[in-house]
């Protein structure tokens, strides 16, 4: 039997429209890295006015409703970047940011540790330095001491140094040598900590 090709063309474009809407949330919200990280870390705030400005008052379940709303678009915003394919070098940095608001941990480390693999060791700048200190937590947190400790001591050398930060990243040094039973390692980071702090 004879059929038409034409006949089923509505049904193509249709379906062509489909896949380039689901390409869209896939690939990618509009805009750079930094507008996508900028929009999540400031997305508590702004919601808050806007919900303020309507006349919704804000009670603990509306924030945590905000906070888990914040976290499904940093993981959106997270998965379309990742999808990009022309990332520059500090992109990495927002979008490990974006896999911490997100709650993804190993993504986050995952991006950090890129960000700072494609830097000498010796490359200084905040940017850096918050990278660094994301490493000497997630890790500790994950019982990878000898990345941490590496990433700490890296830290204490780079610049700009902030020793108030100190305590709380050898908290986190201590705590993941005391869960991994290295406790002569956890008292040295815990004594240091406490060192500075009293000083």
């Amino acid at each position: 039997m004879f059929t038409n090709p034409h006949m089923n063309l509505p049904c193509l474009l249709i379906a062509l429209a489909v896949v380039f809407v689901a390409s869209l949330d896939v690939m990618g919200q509009s805009g750079t890295v930094l507008e996508l990280f900028t929009e999540v870390e400031n997305y508590i705030q702004t919601r808050s006015k806007e919900l303020s400005a309507s006349g919704k008052r804000i009670t603990a379940d509306t924030r945590n409703d905000i906070a888990e709303e914040r976290r499904d678009l940093a993981a959106k915003h997270a998965a379309a970047i990742a999808a990009r394919p022309d990332l520059e070098k500090i992109d990495h940095y927002y979008l490990g940011r974006l896999y911490g608001y997100g709650g993804n941990e190993p993504k986050q480390l995952e991006s950090m540790k890129k960000l700072l693999s494609s830097f000498p060791p010796d490359t200084k700048g905040d940017m850096i330095q918050s990278a660094r200190s994301f490493v000497i937590v997630i890790s500790s947190k994950r019982k990878q001491m000898a990345e941490a400790e590496a990433a700490f001591e890296l830290w204490k050398t780079g610049y700009p140094f902030i020793k108030s930060q100190q305590p709380a990243l050898q908290d986190h040094l201590a705590l993941g040598f005391y869960k991994n039973g290295d406790f002569e390692s956890a008292v040295k980071h815990a004594q240091e900590a406490f060192g500075i702090l009293k000083a």
